[in-house]
């Protein structure tokens, strides 16, 4: 995992989530989900705004060492 997809899973975990209801709440699939966490995509500027609201956090602490 590199660094966005470590901080997107690590976020996720620490509110207990699982990978179908962060997608869920992100309008999205749970495999596009799972793909960002694996650096297999990388989402879109708006999406990361969205990831990080939803996730508690913010795009800057997401893209951290990126």
């Amino acid at each position: 995992m590199s660094q966005l997809g470590q901080n997107i899973y690590e976020a996720r975990m620490a509110l207990n989530w699982s990978q179908q209801t962060a997608a869920n709440q992100a309008d999205v699939a749970v495999t596009t989900w799972s793909r960002w966490e694996c650096d297999q995509a990388v989402p879109a500027m708006p999406q990361l705004q969205r990831i990080a609201e939803l996730l508690g956090t913010t795009v800057s602490k997401l893209t951290k060492g990126v």
